[in-house]
Protein backbone atom coordinates (compact mmCIF):
# COMPACT_ATOMS: atom_id res chain seq x y z
CA UNK A 1 0.00 0.00 0.00
CA UNK A 2 0.98 3.62 -0.34
CA UNK A 3 1.13 4.16 3.42
CA UNK A 4 3.59 1.29 3.87
CA UNK A 5 5.76 2.57 1.04
CA UNK A 6 5.87 6.05 2.55
CA UNK A 7 6.71 4.59 5.97
CA UNK A 8 9.59 2.56 4.50
CA UNK A 9 10.85 5.61 2.62
CA UNK A 10 10.77 7.68 5.82
CA UNK A 11 12.55 4.89 7.69
CA UNK A 12 15.33 4.77 5.11
CA UNK A 13 15.62 8.56 5.19
CA UNK A 14 15.92 8.57 9.01
CA UNK A 15 18.44 5.71 9.04
CA UNK A 16 20.60 7.26 6.31
CA UNK A 17 20.47 10.65 8.01
CA UNK A 18 21.31 9.04 11.35
CA UNK A 19 24.20 7.16 9.77
CA UNK A 20 25.62 10.33 8.26
CA UNK A 21 25.18 12.18 11.56
CA UNK A 22 26.92 9.31 13.43
CA UNK A 23 29.88 9.37 11.03
CA UNK A 24 30.19 13.15 11.34
CA UNK A 25 30.04 12.83 15.13
CA UNK A 26 32.80 10.21 15.12
CA UNK A 27 34.98 12.39 12.87
CA UNK A 28 35.11 14.98 15.68
CA UNK A 29 36.98 12.46 17.85
CA UNK A 30 34.55 12.41 20.78
CA UNK A 31 35.50 11.17 24.21
CA UNK A 32 34.84 7.48 24.79
CA UNK A 33 32.26 8.00 27.51
CA UNK A 34 30.19 10.22 25.21
CA UNK A 35 30.30 7.68 22.40
CA UNK A 36 29.29 4.95 24.84
CA UNK A 37 26.44 7.16 26.12
CA UNK A 38 25.16 7.67 22.56
CA UNK A 39 25.21 3.91 22.02
CA UNK A 40 23.36 3.36 25.33
CA UNK A 41 20.69 5.81 24.21
CA UNK A 42 20.36 4.15 20.79
CA UNK A 43 20.08 0.71 22.42
CA UNK A 44 17.50 2.03 24.89
CA UNK A 45 15.37 3.57 22.14
CA UNK A 46 15.62 0.36 20.13
CA UNK A 47 14.61 -1.80 23.11
CA UNK A 48 11.68 0.49 23.96
CA UNK A 49 10.55 0.32 20.33
CA UNK A 50 10.71 -3.49 20.39
CA UNK A 51 8.80 -3.68 23.67
CA UNK A 52 6.23 -1.21 22.35
CA UNK A 53 5.64 -3.44 19.33
CA UNK A 54 5.17 -6.40 21.69
CA UNK A 55 2.71 -4.50 23.88
CA UNK A 56 0.73 -3.43 20.79
CA UNK A 57 0.51 -7.06 19.60
CA UNK A 58 2.75 -6.59 16.58
CA UNK A 59 4.85 -9.38 18.08
CA UNK A 60 3.74 -12.18 20.38
CA UNK A 61 3.97 -11.71 24.17
CA UNK A 62 6.89 -14.15 24.49
CA UNK A 63 9.05 -11.69 22.58
CA UNK A 64 9.21 -9.44 25.67
CA UNK A 65 11.49 -11.67 27.80
CA UNK A 66 13.46 -12.89 24.79
CA UNK A 67 14.05 -9.32 23.63
CA UNK A 68 15.28 -8.29 27.06
CA UNK A 69 17.54 -11.34 27.32
CA UNK A 70 19.06 -11.02 23.86
CA UNK A 71 19.53 -7.25 24.14
CA UNK A 72 21.14 -7.57 27.58
CA UNK A 73 23.43 -10.45 26.72
CA UNK A 74 24.36 -9.09 23.30
CA UNK A 75 24.17 -5.40 22.56
CA UNK A 76 24.36 -4.17 26.16
CA UNK A 77 27.41 -6.35 26.76
CA UNK A 78 29.06 -4.92 23.65
CA UNK A 79 28.37 -1.32 24.69
CA UNK A 80 29.67 -1.95 28.20
CA UNK A 81 32.90 -3.41 26.76
CA UNK A 82 33.36 -0.58 24.26
CA UNK A 83 36.02 0.38 23.01
CA UNK A 84 37.80 -2.95 23.55
CA UNK A 85 38.74 -4.52 20.24
CA UNK A 86 37.78 -8.15 19.79
CA UNK A 87 39.23 -10.28 17.03
CA UNK A 88 36.97 -12.00 14.55
CA UNK A 89 38.03 -15.35 16.00
CA UNK A 90 36.99 -14.65 19.61
CA UNK A 91 34.04 -16.02 21.59
CA UNK A 92 32.70 -12.48 22.00
CA UNK A 93 32.41 -12.00 18.24
CA UNK A 94 30.90 -15.44 17.76
CA UNK A 95 28.34 -14.70 20.48
CA UNK A 96 27.39 -11.38 18.88
CA UNK A 97 26.93 -12.94 15.43
CA UNK A 98 24.88 -15.83 16.83
CA UNK A 99 22.67 -13.43 18.80
CA UNK A 100 22.02 -11.40 15.63
CA UNK A 101 20.95 -14.60 13.86
CA UNK A 102 18.74 -15.49 16.85
CA UNK A 103 17.21 -12.03 16.73
CA UNK A 104 16.35 -12.39 13.04
CA UNK A 105 14.72 -15.76 13.77
CA UNK A 106 12.82 -14.24 16.70
CA UNK A 107 11.49 -11.48 14.45
CA UNK A 108 10.43 -14.01 11.80
CA UNK A 109 8.66 -16.37 14.20
CA UNK A 110 7.51 -13.74 16.69
CA UNK A 111 5.52 -11.49 14.39
CA UNK A 112 1.75 -11.91 14.71
CA UNK A 113 0.90 -11.08 11.08
CA UNK A 114 3.63 -10.33 8.59
CA UNK A 115 1.36 -8.76 5.99
CA UNK A 116 -0.25 -6.48 8.54
CA UNK A 117 2.99 -5.56 10.37
CA UNK A 118 5.66 -5.69 7.66
CA UNK A 119 6.76 -2.10 8.20
CA UNK A 120 7.41 -2.79 11.90
CA UNK A 121 9.27 -5.96 10.94
CA UNK A 122 11.56 -4.17 8.49
CA UNK A 123 12.01 -1.26 10.90
CA UNK A 124 13.37 -3.57 13.59
CA UNK A 125 15.41 -5.50 11.06
CA UNK A 126 17.07 -2.35 9.72
CA UNK A 127 17.58 -0.80 13.14
CA UNK A 128 18.71 -3.79 15.22
CA UNK A 129 20.34 -6.11 12.72
CA UNK A 130 22.04 -3.53 10.50
CA UNK A 131 21.98 -0.12 12.23
CA UNK A 132 23.12 -0.81 15.79
CA UNK A 133 25.92 -3.26 14.89
CA UNK A 134 27.15 -0.85 12.23
CA UNK A 135 27.04 1.99 14.74
CA UNK A 136 29.22 -0.07 17.11
CA UNK A 137 31.75 -1.16 14.47
CA UNK A 138 32.11 2.36 13.07
CA UNK A 139 32.89 3.67 16.57
CA UNK A 140 35.62 1.11 17.29
CA UNK A 141 39.20 2.46 17.26
CA UNK A 142 40.34 0.45 14.23
CA UNK A 143 43.04 2.86 13.06
CA UNK A 144 46.23 3.80 14.89
CA UNK A 145 45.58 7.52 14.38
CA UNK A 146 43.32 7.93 17.38
CA UNK A 147 45.79 7.22 20.17
CA UNK A 148 43.34 8.10 22.95
CA UNK A 149 40.86 5.44 21.90
CA UNK A 150 43.54 2.82 21.22
CA UNK A 151 45.07 3.43 24.66
CA UNK A 152 41.68 3.07 26.29
CA UNK A 153 40.96 -0.09 24.32
CA UNK A 154 44.16 -1.71 25.57
CA UNK A 155 43.46 -1.00 29.22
Amino acid sequence: STRAAIAVLCLLFVLCGGGIAWCLYLECGPMIWRTRLCMFIALGVSTILELGFCINNVFFWWMIPTTLLVNSWGALDAVLRFPVLHGFDTWFTLKQILLLVVKVLLYIFGITSFMKNRVAFFTLLMLNIIGLPLMYVLALPLDDASGDQVGAARS
